[in-house]
């Protein structure tokens, strides 16, 4: 309930207590009256017969007075009973409508538990995937880092290769020069000893031929 409703219930029991302690009010006036009334009527004696009449008058507005007070009674009793009857509507109409929305509130409660077990769930999810995601970005870094410590290695190797290259071709360079050098002197040794073996075969030849004129002069002088 809201504060203007415990307002409203709270104004209507006042006015119910104030009916109630008007009834007993006009309860206590009527007792009063009629103890009164009994009293007075009790200690007249037949000698009294001058007073009959406003005795009687007194009678009659006596019973004029509770009649009017039976009115007043019966009219808050009726007062009472519909104003009871109209809270009790009201108060059955607002337990209804507390009971709906209780009800709402508990299928609404009931929807939101039903939520946040699916965002605890989904939560869960992405938290797991998150922790794939990091588990895969750790080792992709780390395979990058190989990788690039292996790129690293692999142009150190490849630079070392080209200066091996460079030096292997500049030492063949050499060994081709020393080679043709060594060629040409080969050749020219070649030809140095084809110049000497015809020089011999030349110093053999003449050898020969003067062997063969001594001897011819020999074997003259001989004769």
């Amino acid at each position: 309930m809201n504060k203007g409703m415990i307002m409203d219930s709270e104004d209507r029991i006042e006015r119910t207590v104030d009916i109630y302690i008007s009834a007993e009010a006009v309860r206590d006036m009527k007792d009063k009256k009629d103890t009164e009334d009994f009293n007075t009527t009790k200690t007249q004696t037949p000698q009294h017969t001058g007073s009959d009449g406003v005795n009687i008058r007194s009678s009659r507005a006596a019973v004029v007075c509770l009649v009017l007070l039976c009115v007043f009674l019966l009219t808050a009793v009726i007062v009472l009973c519909v104003t009871f009857t109209q809270e009790r509507q009201q108060i059955i109409t607002k337990i209804t409508n507390l009971a709906e929305e209780r009800d709402q509130l508990l299928t609404n409660n009931k929807n939101l538990t039903q939520e946040r077990e699916q965002l605890r769930a989904n939560n869960n999810n992405l938290t797991q995937d998150r922790d794939h995601l990091l588990t895969n970005t750790q080792n992709r870094t780390q395979e990058r880092e190989q990788l690039l410590t292996n790129n690293k290695n692999l142009t150190q190797e490849r630079e070392q290769l080209l200066t091996n290259n460079m030096n292997l071709t500049q030492e063949r360079e050499q060994l081709l020069t020393n080679n043709k050098n060594l060629t040409q002197e080969r050749n020219q040794l070649l030809t140095n000893i084809l110049n000497v073996t015809k020089e011999r075969d030349q110093l053999k030849s003449e050898k020969n031929e003067l062997q063969k004129l001594f001897a011819g002069k020999f074997l003259q002088s001989y004769w």
